[in-house]
């Protein structure tokens, strides 16, 4: 299983990762993978053994990449890799990770997509979010602090990037909370994304029972 690596030096917040095809010839190189991602160093170079290595999310790709194939990813990495589900030659042209660096604002898994050292005044300017019961099993409830009025967009995904809930809604500068019925999915780790102009925010949580 043929793969490229890149350790982004620092744990980073990974919206998406862009794939690039070549388009001068071999676009079969390009074909039926995964993309990988850790906070940690993978293992081993063996795709079964990463594949169930903790901690690493995984996203295959069917078929030949695109110009470009993006993969939504919306969680934190700092070494991401591509591996071929099979045994082939492997032939990327570029690949662009799309993100931004971490900061934990009060230990309650707030992620801050704006920059990596922060000032109070600059905090007060952010959009904050938490997410509890964490662990979960049957509601969790997104408790969040807006600094402006705005559109503001809230997903839940599973590990792999697949979106299960999505609300849109105005929300006025202030304290908001809101509560989503989860007794229904599988026991796992989930992500809230929520977004409002260009403030971002990534809530991991698990789900038990």
């Amino acid at each position: 299983n043929a793969w490229w690596e890149v350790d982004l030096g620092a744990v980073y917040n990974i919206d998406e990762v862009r794939l690039w095809n070549r388009t001068d010839c071999c676009t079969e190189h390009f074909a039926n993978f995964y993309v990988l991602i850790s906070d940690v160093p993978f293992s081993s170079m063996d795709l079964n053994t990463t594949l169930n290595q903790a901690g690493v999310d995984s996203y295959l790709v069917t078929g030949e990449a695109a110009y470009p194939t993006t993969v939504s990813t919306i969680r934190t990495g700092r070494y991401v890799r591509v591996q071929l589900a099979g045994t082939a030659y492997l032939a990327i042209a570029e690949v662009e990770i799309m993100g931004c660096t971490t900061v934990n604002l009060n230990g309650n898994n707030n992620v801050n997509f704006q920059s990596s050292e922060s000032s109070s005044s600059d905090l007060a300017k952010e959009l904050v979010a938490k997410v509890f019961p964490n662990p979960a099993e049957n509601l969790i409830t997104v408790d969040f602090k807006t600094p402006a009025d705005g559109e503001m967009q809230v997903m839940l995904m599973d590990a792999r990037g697949s979106r299960l809930y999505q609300k849109e809604f105005y929300a006025s500068v202030g304290k908001h909370d809101f509560t989503i019925d989860i007794s229904s999915y599988p026991m796992g780790s989930y992500i809230v994304f929520l977004r409002q102009g260009d403030s971002r925010k990534v809530i991991r949580f698990v789900k038990i029972k």
